[in-house]
């Protein structure tokens, strides 16, 4: 009888993951939530940033990353689009309408962006 050891439960952790784009909480990855809904609702920059009251030029510091939108911002965006701060801010779709959340996850599935296990698969 052979005692073989069992890798320890972790051994995968030292190998890293692949991140999608808008996974987390980086400017970055909150300009990928705001451009996949902006994808979602088929709209121009101007169309989708007009009606909520956020400035163009405000939102293309958003859209490229280099600035993530104040709280009065981002809440002026929810209340338009009905998303909410935790998928902003934080990547959580649990409070979505779901068939946004489906609309994401089509979205991200067209842009190669595998789904992050909140819901999205």
């Amino acid at each position: 009888m052979t005692n073989k050891a069992k890798p320890p439960a972790d051994a995968d952790a030292s190998v890293p993951k692949r991140r999608m784009k808008s996974e987390g909480r980086s400017n970055e990855a909150i300009a990928e939530r705001l451009e996949i809904i902006r994808a979602v609702k088929g709209l121009s920059q101007k169309d989708f940033v007009t009606p909520a009251g956020v400035n163009e030029s405000t939102y293309s510091q958003y859209k490229r990353g280099t600035q993530a939108p104040d709280l009065e911002q981002a809440n002026k965006l929810c209340d338009t689009w009905g998303l909410t701060l935790d998928w902003i801010y934080r990547g959580d779709n649990s409070g979505l309408d779901p068939n946004l959340r489906d609309a994401i996850k089509v979205v991200r599935q067209a842009r190669n962006v595998n789904p992050r296990k909140t819901g999205l698969n």
